[in-house]
């Protein structure tokens, strides 16, 4: 079995849907667990996260402890995460995976 599972950060504009890749992850196990936290100041930093094009928070504010996904890999396929920024806070550069 192969599958990768895919991390991609995308423009300010959910219309846009613009992906810059972080990171591919090859992957054996058929889960994986992603942490995404504020790296920095606690400033109000909000995303969307989408995993396998399913809205999984539609609205996370970001912390210093980190907001946990225990996500289910579809198998002999990429799966993608997408985190849209909805709101950058009042510090620019939010986003630690």
């Amino acid at each position: 079995m192969s599958n990768s599972f895919t991390i991609a950060n995308t423009t300010t504009s959910i219309e846009r849907l613009s992906n810059h890749l972080v990171n591919i992850i090859p992957c054996t196990s058929n889960k994986v667990k992603v942490r995404i936290f504020d790296n920095g100041k606690l400033d109000g930093d909000e995303l969307k996260v989408i995993y396998n094009n399913k809205v999984l928070r539609e609205r996370i504010n970001l912390n210093n402890e980190g907001n946990i996904f225990e996500l289910e890999l579809a198998q002999n396929t990429n799966n993608l995460m997408q985190v849209f920024v909805l709101s950058e806070g009042n510090y620019p550069q939010i986003l630690q995976l």
